[in-house]
């Protein structure tokens, strides 16, 4: 029932410490936001979608003739990120604007919690990879690390082996650089019609 000297300083300075990242977080957090929503259903759906590739690409199992399980797991992964990250951006466009804050203040929120999020683990990852010396990252180096390796595959039909899954990260990443301007700046009722506009016709 009683702490220790060592246990009571511990204590202290991660109390210390919180105070002096608070100020960070409020930077880093679009401000005085409430949380945002949660989807339940989503969860299923992401299941889903790592089965329908865990199928096709790790058990080379296919179930159904005219569907392709990995392709379909991919599309499912992307609508799903563009429902959310809509949906977030949304919600902080119309909190922002009862509480009259900057959008460049909301703009540069969503960036850097995006880069927190992925940035790290991307790089190091690739960091690694590079280091035990597999060729396709070494050979593509540029374009893995500017996530344009959906670019170079389609322009210049470069290979990356067991890293080939990198394109999906790249459309993710170029995604999230140009929804947030229209989400965040165009008139609200031109929205809707902008993002239908976007969706990608595919040829059989």
């Amino acid at each position: 029932m009683f702490y220790t000297h060592e246990k009571a300083d511990f204590i202290e300075d991660v109390l210390i410490l919180r105070q002096v990242l608070k100020p960070i977080e409020s930077f880093l957090s679009p401000p005085n936001f409430t949380k945002l929503s949660y989807f339940p259903q989503i969860d299923g759906l992401r299941a889903f979608a790592v089965l329908a590739v865990f199928i096709s690409h790790m058990l080379k199992i296919d179930p159904f003739t005219d569907i392709d399980m990995g392709q379909a797991g991919v599309i499912l992964f992307f609508v799903i990120s563009g429902l959310l990250i809509s949906h977030i951006l949304l919600k902080n466009r119309i909190q922002g604007e009862e509480l009259n804050a900057p959008k460049r203040r909301i703009l540069f929120s969503f960036y850097m919690r995006r880069l927190i999020r992925i940035f790290p683990i991307y790089y190091l990852t690739i960091f690694i990879v590079f280091m035990i010396g597999y060729s396709p990252i070494q050979k593509n180096l540029v374009w893995v690390l500017s996530y344009t390796t959906n670019v170079s595959q389609a322009i210049n039909g470069n290979s990356y082996g067991y890293a080939v899954h990198l394109w999906t990260l790249g459309i993710e990443e170029q995604f999230y650089l140009f929804l947030p301007f229209i989400i965040l700046f165009l008139k609200k009722e031109h929205i809707q019609y902008i993002l239908i506009g976007l969706i990608p016709g595919q040829e059989n």
